[in-house]
């Protein structure tokens, strides 16, 4: 028998693949829709920055993990990261969003109906933020099967922006406190 050596750069953590392939993604999705543009690079720093920082400030305050989140934290915060379960919901929910939007631009896959076909209205309208430079509304036609498929996994990538956002603020909260702690008063 043959001995293997050792490889000779250990794997990348899975923090560092989960980013890339969310970045390599929302490039794609951008490219395909040059008005999404500054919304998707906008997902990326989001994503990159919450990690980053949430990282960096557990390192601070000795946490083995930038998953240990404190009780006094968003709720969402602490769903997320304490619910195994809900945060690969929300992590899978906002891929298959972003897949979705790729796959879109086929026309033959656009072309298989959906299951609920039927059951859906013709058309869904979601409200857009002008921030988002993507118009009032995006409407979504429901009879295809990759559009239900989007519409499902829809909120789960609302959640987990939110996430980002309530680890970014909570993050960012951490090392003002840090840096600048509260000094006595005599």
């Amino acid at each position: 028998l043959t001995r293997i050596p050792p490889p000779l750069f250990p794997p990348p953590p899975p923090q560092v693949t989960d980013r890339l392939a969310t970045t390599g993604l929302l490039m794609v999705v951008s490219r395909e829709y040059p008005n999404w543009f500054f919304t998707c690079v906008s997902l990326v720093a989001l994503d990159i920055g919450s990690h980053w920082l949430q990282m960096y400030a557990q390192i601070l305050r000795n946490k083995s993990s930038h998953k240990d989140v404190d009780e006094g934290s968003f709720f969402i915060l602490r769903l997320y990261y304490t619910n195994r379960i809900f945060m690969g919901a929300c992590c899978v929910g906002a891929e298959v969003l972003y897949l979705a939007a790729h796959a879109a631009t086929d026309p033959r896959i656009l072309a298989i109906a959906g299951p609920l076909a039927g059951a859906l209205p013709a058309k869904v309208s979601v409200p857009l933020p002008a921030v988002l430079g993507w118009g009032k509304e995006l409407g979504v036609e429901c009879s295809s099967a990759l559009a239900q498929l989007a519409l499902v996994a829809l909120p789960f990538w609302a959640v987990k922006q939110a996430a980002n956002v309530a680890q970014l603020v909570t993050s960012c909260e951490a090392l003002v406190a840090h840096d600048f702690p509260k000094r006595k008063r005599a």
